[in-house]
Parts: C-alpha cells; structure tokens; sequence
C-alpha cells in the first residue's frame, strides 16, 4: 500500500452532553470496499451457455457480482440462431451485464498470445471490444489473457484504457477440494488480499467441477462471511485498489465539522467505483456526512464509522457528536498447551485455538496469549506465571481461563486435586477482579476419544463440572468448550473428526517424523473451529466483549 493511502490524526470539537472536548479522530481509506478484510472475485471463462443458466441466477440470489471473459466470435448471435448449444447469447450476456455482472474481454477467437503475431493479437482483441460495445454497449474495463498466456508486448496494449488484466488467478474448478477452497478464502482474510478465483463451466468444459454443489456450498459459506469478504467483479475490485492508492485527503475542520476533499486524477471514465472512508473513534452518538448535494449514508459501530464516497465529487462535509473515547479490552489467556501459540518453524504442525481466536474479533482487539502446554492450574501459579500475566491486566479487560487437562494428570508435579482445582479457580476469578478486569471461564476442549463409535472424555474426569459450579457459585460467565466441541466431535464422528486433531502419517510433520496420533492437540483445521466455537460463545454471553466478534 503506498503512502498516498493515509490515515490522518484530525481534531475537532465532539460535542457530547456533558462538555465539549478536542478529540481525535482518525480518517482512512478502507483496504477493501466497506473495510471488509478481503476481496474475492470469481471469473468465468469462454462464455458457456450455463455461466447464464446456472452461475448469474445463483450469484443473483446470493447479492454477488461475477466477471464473464467471453470470447465474441463464438457467442450465439440470438435464441433464433443458435451455432454451438453449449455458448451463451448476446442477449445473454445484456441481461447479466444489466444485473451488474461484468462482460468482458477475453479475445475474440481466443488466441494464444504466444502463438499468434501481435497484428493478429491486436485484432482479436480490438474485434473483441467492437463486439462487446454493440451488443451490451459497454466497454470491456478488464482483460483475461486466452489459456493465460502473456508476451510484454500484448500485456502493454490490452491494459492500456482499462484498469487492469488477469495475470493472477487460482483454479476453483475439479482440482479443487472443499478444504483447499476454504483454506484459501482463510488465507485472504488473514493476509488481507485479493483473491481472483477462475474457472469455465460448472458441469461441462475445461475444469467442470467434478461435484457442481461443492461450488454452491463454498459461495454459501462465503455469502456467511460477507462482512468479512467483498465479492466483486475483477473490474470493481482492480479500479477499488488503484484508486485508494492514488487518492490524496486534503483535510480541514472548523468547530463542528471536517471536510476531507478527495483529489484523483485517474480518468473517471474507467476509476469510478466509490471508496469507503473510515472513522476509527469511538463512541460516535451522531454522524451526518454530505458530499455536494447528496447526504451519503453511514454504517455506524461502536468502534467506528465508515461510509462510501465519490473520489471524484468534491468535498465531503463531516459533522459528528461523539462521547468520550472507550478503550478496547485487551483479551489475557491462562490455559495449557489446547490454547498456546505454536510457529511452525520450532513446532511443526499442531495449533492451539487461542492463536486464531483473532479471525473472529474486530481488528484492534488485542490477544495476549499466556497459555504453554503441560501446565495446570497448579503449577500457572506456582511457577509465577499467573502473576505474570495478572500484571498486564488493566480495567475493563478480559482474562480467560482454561485448564483441567494437566489438573487431571496422574503426574504429582502437574495434578490438582478437585479441592484444589476449585480454590485454584476462585483465587483467579477474585486476582482478575481485584485488578478490575473480567475473568471468564472455559471448560477444557475434548479430547477425541472414541469407545464402541461413542466419543467419551474419561480423562478429564470432573474437572469440567467443576469448573461449570465454580461459575454458576461466583455468578463468573463461562464458555462451555466442552461442551461445544464435544458436539461438534461427536457430530462428525471417529474418522471425519481426525483431520481436526493432530493426526499424521509418518513424513509428513519434520518434528514428528514417525507421524503420530494425537486425540489431544490439534491442526490448524481443528484449532481454528474451536477457536469459532468459542467466538460464539462469547457472543452468546452478551457481554461487552460480544460487540466485537465478526
């Protein structure tokens, strides 16, 4: 991201019912359209009949926009004259461009650039957008390279007046398995990037899925995480990135407003997609945002406030009321090695559940974990690192507390008797609050063990019953982990549910060269589902801490 995309520090007078203070407020522009964490475009190739029939209705349904690369030389003239059953018609590709799926380039005969000279590429794709104009009367903003082959010289002249080429891309067709789809759309998320997704037909042509519903189910799951995922076309979202990079802010206040006058000196003819400006200040009570004329909608939260905005259109008039500023809790975690963070380098591939807990909170929400394997409740305290993390806690933070899987150990240097256990508890509950932070209870995760295709939990023994009493008797919130992921387990049953725990073939892991077969600790897979369970968890308590799950 270069430098032109800023987050200011602006001051302004907050009015608020008690004083008028100068506060604050930081200005940016979102990464992504309504600061979503990521963007997803899906891209159709070749412009097959069921990329109409199937795909477009499907993604009507769901609210998603796709990018069709057609290739205007084989598409069917109209209803009446139908040359290849298996291509779509002009008047196909109208009514999706009208529900704002984009139509684009994709050559007019599909020529290799490699393969043909640059006179004859140039043609093709000149004729192409002839094509394309006509029949739609729009012009082809973005380009996909025929069986993506690229010469310098090519690339040079199809991106120029239009805002981007498909250089990148990932098959999401047969070669795909439902777990590498949904580790991809995690990824994005993580890292925070573009993902361009590329396939052709959904029951025919090059790279059909072997199970069309495999596809349906994926655009489900990521409908579920569309705060989280912006579905756009390869045209909105290359136009999106380009123009947050060169917008410049000039920004301005006065007692009671800001305005921030956006300059871009893009050609609006293609750079008109509208940018999200974001508001990180809490606490906002009103907001009203005007650009020229026309009062510009805001999506409102308790951490900030964002809206979309015309790069284009001139200044926008910001006029706020606001409170005082909140402080965002920090979350503590007490726990044994179910919880710890592990790198890959020094651990291979186990993963504890409180090092992706961050996938499922707002951003800011800052996780500090204290768990490490092999610790009860016992020894956390006896080796000092229950103060250790005690000293860290400031109001209005929370502290997690997860143990019994080491309390129940038969080893005497680790194992807690349940009087133990419980004092153990009670002193942590009452430390957290003497230090006015929040301590919540979990029950320790379920280890897979299965008896006569039952799951069972004999060894953690009473130790989550005691930890459920100790709550109810302190009136202390508690996440019933034990609960949740032995549904989950016993859901998915013995074989399904190993993927989730740390079960591998030999040669796989470099620090458990022999494999191993481990009911206890998990793989990302299984550490990122509990660390969701808890999430929801969380939001079921309805407490402070709720407000910031995604």
């Amino acid at each position: 991201m270069k430098t032109t995309i800023i987050a200011l520090c602006l001051s302004l007078l907050a009015i608020t019912v008690q004083t008028q203070t100068i506060t604050d407020f930081p200005v940016r522009v979102a990464t992504y359209q309504g600061d979503r964490a990521c963007a997803i475009s899906y891209t159709f190739d070749d412009g097959l009949k069921e990329q109409y029939t199937l795909v477009a209705p499907f993604f009507d349904r769901l609210g998603f926009k796709g990018t069709f690369y057609i290739n205007g030389g084989r598409v069917n003239e109209s209803d009446n004259a139908i040359t290849d059953t298996t291509r779509v018609t002009w008047a196909n590709l109208k009514e999706m461009a009208m529900n704002g799926h984009e139509i684009s380039n994709h050559g007019w005969l599909h020529r290799n650039f490699k393969r043909f000279s640059f006179e004859e590429i140039k043609e093709d794709v000149d004729k192409n957008d002839s094509a394309i104009i006509k029949h739609i009367g729009i012009w082809a903003r973005s380009f996909c390279y025929p069986n993506n082959a690229k010469t310098p010289e090519g690339v040079a002249y199809v991106t120029k007046n239009r805002v981007g080429s498909r250089t990148v891309q990932r098959s999401i067709g047969s070669k795909s398995t439902p777990e590498d789809l949904e580790k991809w759309v995690d990824k994005l998320i993580e890292n925070k990037e573009w993902g361009v997704g590329m396939t052709h037909g959904i029951t025919y042509g090059y790279d059909a899925f072997g199970n069309p519903q495999r596809f349906w189910e994926h655009l489900e799951k990521v409908k579920s995480m569309e705060d989280k995922v912006w579905v756009g076309t390869f045209a909105e979202v290359a136009a999106y990135t380009k123009e947050r990079e060169e917008v410049q802010l000039s920004i301005t206040k006065n007692k009671k407003s800001i305005t921030v006058t956006p300059t871009l000196t893009l050609d609006k003819k293609l750079y008109y997609e509208p940018l999200t400006l974001v508001i990180d200040r809490s606490n906002i009570q009103q907001i009203a945002v005007k650009q020229g004329k026309k009062n510009l909608p805001v999506h409102l939260t308790a951490e900030k406030a964002m809206f979309d905005f015309d790069p284009h259109g001139g200044a926008i008039v910001i006029s706020v009321t606001a409170g005082p500023e909140t402080k965002r809790p920090a979350i503590l975690i007490a726990g044994d090695s179910t919880a710890q963070h592990y790198e890959q380098e020094k651990h291979g591939f186990i993963r504890g559940w409180a090092q992706m807990l961050s996938l499922y909170l707002a951003e800011g929400i800052q996780i500090r974990n204290h768990a490490i394997g092999g610790r009860s409740t016992k020894t956390f305290i006896s080796e000092g690192r229950w103060d250790k993390l005690l000293s860290e806690v400031t109001p209005g933070d929370y502290v997690f507390i997860q143990f019994g899987h080491n309390d129940a150990s038969t080893r005497p240097e680790r194992h807690a008797s349940y009087e133990d256990y419980e004092k153990n508890l009670i002193k942590m509950i009452n430390d957290t609050k003497a230090r006015g932070g929040n301590p919540i209870l979990l029950t320790s995760v379920v280890m897979r063990t299965f008896q006569n295709g039952h799951l069972v939990d004999d060894r953690l023994k009473g130790y989550p019953i005691i930890t459920r009493r100790v709550a109810k008797e302190m009136n202390v919130p508690m996440i019933d982990a034990n609960q949740k992921t032995r549904d989950f387990i016993t859901m998915l049953g013995d074989e399904a549910s190993k993927p989730y725990y740390r079960w591998l073939e030999a040669g796989i892991d470099p620090f458990k060269p022999d494999g191993i077969q481990d009911d206890t600790h998990m793989m990302e897979k299984g550490a990122k589902q509990v660390a969701l369970l808890v999430a929801e968890g969380i939001k079921e308590l309805g407490i402070e801490l709720s407000q910031y799950i995604r």
